[in-house]
């Protein structure tokens, strides 16, 4: 029954049907009562005039006619009973026992009559007798339908005891007296039938305005309303619904035009984002035909508006890929089984002139009624596949000279050992470093320094072979890898490169002569892995730096570098157990404030021969030493102490220290740094720890999990020198760091060189997309101070800002400096 007016109808009668016979019970029970109420009325009459007519027949002496008459009433119309009982429940006027009791008491036979034998055997028993034994008139309706009993007691009066004075009971008897009701039945049999027939009329009548009402009021406008809905879905415009109405219909047809205006406007928004999106919208059906495209996508692919519809969706797809992805369509539309829906992948899509480019695509199914369509958003990755390849480039190669970093330069060693291996040849490795560098450094800046080794970089790759590989290891250290070089041709090359310093370098105003060591080892006679030919040449460096020429071939019998190192290895100790060490501050500036925010931590070592040591010359030898993590922990403990001294210092600035590789896999890392806070007293989100990108790669599992344990303890995290190390980009977004620090390679030269901006830049808006702050080191002037502001870099340090500074110096700079600390008043 799909008919909203035919179920009404079905609910009204049924509803109607109910009352109606509710009603017509109702009334046939009332019937019933008054009925009953009236028999007993009639029935409790006659009872009385019976009574009135016995108790004349009795007070005129003429007792004995009363069995007489009492048998003439029997033949009455409705009288179907009647008998007098003695109080014994007995018939009366039957046996002579009343007739003998009467004469005896007056002494005389007053009256005479014979036996007659009683009408009903027995004695009269029950409840309606005991009642009126006890003078209550009892009514009794349950004999049978047409016939009402009346039970009466006989009072006994004053004028009857001249006769039956001999007793003194209060009632002489009881009066059962059944009448007939048949009459009544039948009168209320026919007032039944007039009632129902009347109630049915009624009903019907009632029940054909109410319908005639619902029809006009409620299915009518019903079904004015689904028409128009009918017409609204199929697309007309202007439709007006019946909301004139006042009702729940007219409320039902507001809510509907508020609804059809809410879906107009989410419809208009979703054309707005899909028109207003930058990225491209296809929606394709399972034939490969495009249904529509957002201009995005049409911008992307180099086509005008709509032209893109109703073209197969293999234009946009290159032509070696076609049959794949038809083969794709229709294995998934066969199976409904693919690795491709509901993924983000990468593709290459074809322009309208025919040129691919790099795009990021996610397919999703969907579908609209039984038919399937398939929406594809497509991203144009071109800029960020080219940041992608700047930052591998930026992982394989130093920032500062644009030559092969260390991971690289082991890399080709591991792949030159292979071939010589295979072809029974040699390789060559030079080790130099620049002599009398760091005076340099420390006299004129790192800035300069700087220029010296790009300067020497471009130099020394003048003098080599293409097929040669010349690469920085860090600071003032190069190697060179030559493939297929024996010793002799090694020396030679390396006095090509030491000619390169046979004249004075110009950098700016200053005229520099610069010397520098070089060492050589070769395959397999010095060494058969790319470890220990490093570790030979950096032997053999150190001796060069003895004589007079600056080279030397690698000797075993002349490494007296090993005594020298086992010298210093065993100074470093008892430093370390002593807690000889330094600890240096440089300032680190908040660039939108221009406040100092804190402090990087660095280490020095006060040596008796060899004066301020710095990091770059014991660490090496505390990690072959198995020193370095013992290192860290007495760093960490005199860091965190003496901030613990300065506490106008530590309460407003975050202290960084640096932690190595060996500390990344110290299981208890957390725990000794939660003791040395504890100890100490200082919050841990004053507290940040600087881990290089190659100390959490070399064990990424361990890391991560150290990592998670310093976060929830709310020490603060930060990646040192980003983009020095080869890290995967979605590896790093999954670390719990707060910090990425630009290393300081990339920050000194991008004002003149196009591509560290570009990196740095590149860096910036990579850790903001992340929720990471941004902090570069190696800022040496206010030019690069105000570009690194202008890119959004959130905090710095360099020399422009101030150099390491012991304690006393640092409270000294945060009083006096610009950059000092906020006040906190």
């Amino acid at each position: 029954m799909k008919s909203l007016g035919a179920r009404f109808a079905l609910i009204l009668a049924a509803s109607l049907f109910v009352v109606m016979a509710i009603a017509g019970l109702w009334i046939e029970r009332q019937v019933r009562v008054l009925v009953d109420q009236e028999a007993a009325r009639q029935a409790e009459t006659q009872a009385k005039t019976i009574l009135s007519s016995l108790h004349t027949l009795m007070l005129n002496g003429q007792g004995i006619l009363a069995r007489d008459w009492l048998d003439r009433m029997q033949d009455v119309e409705d009288i179907l009973e009647i008998e007098i009982l003695r109080r014994d429940g007995k018939e009366a006027f039957t046996d002579l026992t009343t007739v003998e009791a009467v004469n005896r008491f007056r002494r005389s036979v007053i009256f005479e009559r014979q036996e007659v034998p009683p009408r009903h055997s027995g004695v009269a028993r029950g409840d309606h007798f005991s009642r009126a034994l006890n003078g209550e008139t009892a009514l009794d309706l349950s004999d049978a339908p047409e016939k009402v009993s009346i039970w009466m007691p006989i009072q006994t009066r004053q004028e009857c005891l001249p006769c039956h004075g001999y007793e003194s009971a209060p009632l002489r008897g009881v009066l059962r007296l059944s009448v007939s009701t048949g009459g009544v039945v039948e009168d209320l049999t026919a007032l039944r039938l007039k009632l129902w027939f009347l109630a049915m009329g009624a009903a019907l009548f009632l029940g054909l305005v109410l319908w005639l009402m619902l029809r006009l009021s409620v299915l009518r406008p019903v079904d004015m309303m689904s028409t128009a809905m009918q017409q609204i879905s199929a697309g007309e415009e202007n439709i007006l619904l019946p909301e004139e109405r006042a009702d729940e219909l007219g409320r039902l047809a507001r809510l509907f035009r508020k609804m059809r205006r809410s879906l107009l406007s989410r419809e208009e928004r979703l054309k707005a984002i899909m028109e207003q999106s930058f990225d491209g919208m296809v929606v394709v059906d399972e034939n490969g035909m495009i249904e529509s495209a957002n201009p995005a996508m049409e911008r992307m692919f180099g086509y005008g508006p709509g032209e893109l519809v109703g073209q197969s969706v293999k234009v946009i797809i290159p032509f070696p890929t076609r049959e794949k992805h038809d083969e794709y369509i229709r294995n998934y539309i066969r199976s409904g089984k693919g690795n491709v829906i509901g993924r983000l992948r990468e593709e290459i899509g074809c322009r309208k002139d025919g040129t691919t480019f790099p795009i990021e695509m996610s397919t999703s199914e969907m579908w609209i009624g039984d038919q399937r369509y398939f929406l594809g958003i497509i991203r144009d990755i071109t800029v960020k596949k080219k940041r992608i390849e700047a930052l591998r480039h930026q992982a394989l190669h130093d920032a500062l000279t644009g030559l092969p970093n260390r991971t690289l330069l082991e890399d080709r060693i591991e792949q030159a050992i292979s071939a010589a291996r295979r072809a029974n040849a040699t390789v060559a490795i030079l080790y130099m470093d620049l002599d009398r560098f760091k005076e340099i450094n420390d006299t004129l800046g790192h800035h300069f320094g700087d220029k010296v080794l790009q300067h020497v970089a471009s130099s020394v790759h003048g003098v080599l072979r293409e097929s040669d590989t010349l690469a920085r290891l860090g600071g003032d250290e190069f190697a060179i890898l030559l493939p297929g070089v024996d010793e002799a041709g090694a020396i030679k090359i390396a006095r090509k490169v030491r000619g390169v310093f046979d004249e004075a370098i110009q950098i700016d105003e200053h005229s520099l002569h610069l010397e520098g060591s070089i060492g050589i080892v070769l395959y397999p006679g010095h060494g058969t892995d790319v470890s220990t030919l490093i570790q030979h040449a950096d032997v053999a460096m150190y001796v060069a730096k003895e004589r007079d020429d600056g080279i030397a071939v690698y000797d075993m019998a002349l490494d007296h570098y090993n005594v020298r190192n086992l010298v210093l290895m065993g100074e470093l100790r008892s430093a370390i157990e002593n807690e000889a060490l330094e600890i240096h501050f440089q300032p680190i500036v908040n660039l939108a404030s221009g406040r100092c925010v804190g402090a990087e931590a660095l280490v020095r070592w006060p040596h008796e021969k060899h004066g301020l040591m710095y990091p770059d010359s014991f660490i090496p030898l505390a990690e072959r030493g198995g020193l370095i993590q013992k290192l860290g922990l007495v760093v960490l403990k005199k860091t965190l102490t003496v901030c613990a001294g300065c506490r106008g210092l530590s309460s407003a600035m975050v202290v960084a220290v640096n932690l190595s590789a060996k500390d990344l896999q110290s299981p208890d890392l957390a725990r000794r740094v939660a003791e040395t806070l504890r100890q100490t007293g200082i919050p841990p989100q004053h507290l940040k720890l600087e881990i290089t990108e190659s100390a959490i790669m070399s064990d990424q599992a361990q890391a991560l999990g150290i990592l998670k344990q310093l976060n929830a303890m709310g020490v603060r995290l930060a990646i040192d020198d980003f983009g020095t190390g080869y890290s995967s980009l979605s590896y790093l977004k999954s670390l719990p760091v707060d910090d990425i620090k630009i290393d300081r390679s990339f920050v000194t030269d991008m004002r003149s060189d196009k591509s560290n901006a570009v990196i740095v830049k590149s860096t910036i808006d990579l850790a903001h997309n992340m929720g990471l702050r941004v902090i570069a080191e190696g800022v040496e002037d206010r030019e690069t101070y105000d570009e690194l502001a202008v890119l959004g870099c959130d905090e710095a340090q360099g020399y422009y800002l101030s150099r390491p500074l012991p304690v006393p110096e640092l409270i000294e700079w945060v009083e006096t400096s610009p950059w000092g600390l906020l006040d906190s008043s």
